[in-house]
């Protein structure tokens, strides 16, 4: 990856990139979106979650937006 920002960098400029390049991995676990989508279909159709919460989950929305959307 360090080598790919470099080559990036030097594509840009014209110049190698001197300074220090660092990375920092999580662990976190990718989501699966359509494993989350399907689960949240479930639960709102079964009425344990509101429009609301579904858009939260599915579109990664905010409260505020998913209130806005609703609106719509």
């Amino acid at each position: 990856m360090i080598e790919l920002v470099k080559a990036i960098f030097y594509v840009m400029n014209g110049s190698e990139y001197i300074e220090d390049i660092t990375t920092d991995f999580d662990d976190s676990i990718i989501d699966d979106s359509e494993k989350i989508r399907q689960q949240a279909l479930l639960e709102f159709n079964n009425n344990l979650i509101d429009d609301i919460k579904y858009y939260m989950d599915v579109y990664k929305m905010t409260e505020n937006q998913a209130i806005k959307f609703r609106v719509r």
